[in-house]
Order: C-alpha cells, then structure tokens, then sequence
C-alpha cells in the first residue's frame, strides 16, 4: 500500500451503526434523499456497498435509523427551547413553531421523517418533548395530548412541504414567479382587495409565497380545535406574537 492510499485509510472515521447514520444523514442533506445509496453511503468509509450490511440489515432498515435519529435530534431540539408550563395551547403552539425550525434546517430529511411514522426507540422522547408539559402542568388527558402532539406535527410536516417546494419553484422561475404575482396583485388593486405591503414593487418572491398567516392561522385552529380554549390564551394576533417573543 503506498502512503498516500495508507493516510486516506488513516484518517477514514471508524465503522459503526451510528457512524453509518450520521454519514446517511449528510448525504442525505447534500444531495437529497434520492442520491442515498449503500454504494456511496459505502464508499464514505471505504469499505463495499456488502459490507454495510454488518452494520444494518436492508436499505429500508438504515432510513429507519435515520428517521430515528432524527427524531432523536428533533426531541432534544424541543426540549433545549420550550418554554414550560406555559398555557396549554400556547404550549403545543410554541412546540409547533419550532419543530418547524427545526425542518426548515433539515430540508431534504423532512421527507424522511414526513414519510415514516416515529417507530423506532427515540419515539417517546420526540412523542415526550411535545405532550409533557401538557399533562403535567395543565391536566390534558394522555389521549388528547398525544392527538393533539400528531396534528401540529402532521400539518407543521405539510406546510414544510409546500414552502420547499415553493423554494424550488421560486429558484428555478424566479422571474416568472414575480411576474405572476405582480399580474395577480395589480388585478386584486383593481377591485379594492390588494394585499398592503404586498403590492410593493421589488419585494422578493421568498417574502411573498411565504405570507406569516399561512402558518399562524391554520396553526392557531388546530391546537384550539383540539385543546379548546382555556383561560390565559385565545387565538389573537397578540398570542402570536407572545409565541414567537
């Protein structure tokens, strides 16, 4: 072996599982989920595509860890930032902001996690981090707080979806984006509806597809739907900007 192949092998990071995972996890975020292969995942420890295979038991094994350790990443992400014993329902809206945060830094494994239930072991510290201080600080039954913990997740997962998706589009027809939107506002002026500081001319399309109320409102009803409305919190204007605080 020459030195040069003797130092590359040198400085290649241990095989593990959770070496195996971490290194998924970035080629995921590189270069998407689609370009995750045993081979490349294989090539990064130079070792073959086979040999993978000591460490997890398919492909479909490996995205479950993924999904997993992401969840893993997710809870801990929640658990740094949430601020307890708030009321109820400004509690699991706060957890909804951030768990959107937390998908915004993670573009391309969001589709992993929105397409895989949580099942693997850091599932009750993800399912945990959002329902804890709802039963503990405001009596919402099990039941109800584990509903409710799945809503905000399932459409926080689908707005996600939809604003990346509106990135790509923006990046590939920017101009034409502008120009749609710029046609739509100036047909809306023309019948008294126009959207305010919407109109202005160079607003970037980013500011413009991505309008605060998309989330906020939709948001605001489900977690209301669900826990009802107690005392110290309503669906105001105000309580989202006490969130976001």
């Amino acid at each position: 072996m020459n030195s040069t192949v003797h130092a590359t092998a040198q400085k290649r990071a241990p095989v593990t599982t959770a070496a195996l995972i971490a290194k998924a996890i970035e080629l995921i975020e590189t270069a998407g989920l689609e370009a995750l292969s045993m081979r490349r995942l294989g090539e990064a420890f130079g070792i073959q595509a086979a040999s993978v295979y000591w460490y997890v038991a398919s492909k479909d094994n490996l995205l479950d860890l993924v999904a997993d350790e992401l969840n893993r990443q997710a809870a801990a992400y929640l658990t740094a930032r949430k601020r307890p014993c708030q009321t109820g329902t400004l509690q699991l809206t706060h957890l909804g902001y951030l768990y959107r945060s937390f998908l915004y830094a993670h573009p391309q494994s969001e589709l992993l996690l929105a397409a895989r239930l949580p099942a693997g072991p850091n599932r009750v510290d993800l399912i945990g981090a959002f329902v804890a201080d709802l039963i503990t600080c405001h009596a919402v039954p099990g039941e109800t707080a584990v509903a409710a913990a799945a809503a905000v997740r399932a459409f926080t997962h689908g707005f996600v979806i939809e604003q990346n998706a509106r990135r790509a589009v923006i990046d590939q027809h920017g101009q034409a984006v502008e120009a749609s939107h710029a046609e739509f506002q100036s047909r809306m002026a023309s019948t008294g509806q126009a959207g305010g500081d919407r109109q202005r001319a160079g607003t970037p399309s980013y500011e413009l597809l991505a309008q605060p109320s998309e989330f906020d409102l939709p948001l605001q009803a489900i977690v209301a739907g669900m826990l009802g409305h107690d005392t110290a919190a309503s669906n105001s204007a105000n309580d989202a900007e006490r969130v976001l605080a």
